[in-house]
């Protein structure tokens, strides 16, 4: 996580309890750090699946292999997990510029 994440997350619950949209931007924070690592236990389930005979992938999407398995909720995981950061950008805030000084718009 770099600096200015840092920065803008804990700027985010910092200042949560200010107004009702800093506690709207603190809890869907919340939400997006908790499918975020909801994700990474899913894609780590997937990754170790092979070592458990019970653990059917009959009808699991992207076919009946482990790899065809793995394949797909890897490539749904990935671009969950973008979508997240997206989001998290759009909601999380940004730091304001010191008095007297201008600032270009970061996107």
């Amino acid at each position: 996580m770099s600096n200015q994440a840092k920065k803008r997350l804990d700027l985010t619950f910092r200042f949560a309890g200010e107004s009702v949209l800093g506690m709207l931007r603190a809890a869907v924070m919340a939400v997006i750090i908790l499918f975020v690592l909801f994700l990474a236990f899913r894609m780590g389930m997937q990754a170790t699946a092979w070592t458990d005979p019970g653990f059917s992938t009959l009808n699991a999407w992207g076919g009946p292999t482990e790899l065809g398995a793995f394949l797909a909720h890897g490539l749904d995981a990935v671009l969950c997990m973008a979508l997240a950061c997206v989001l998290a950008h759009v909601v999380l805030r940004r730091p304001t510029a010191p008095e007297g000084t201008t600032r270009s718009l970061v996107i």
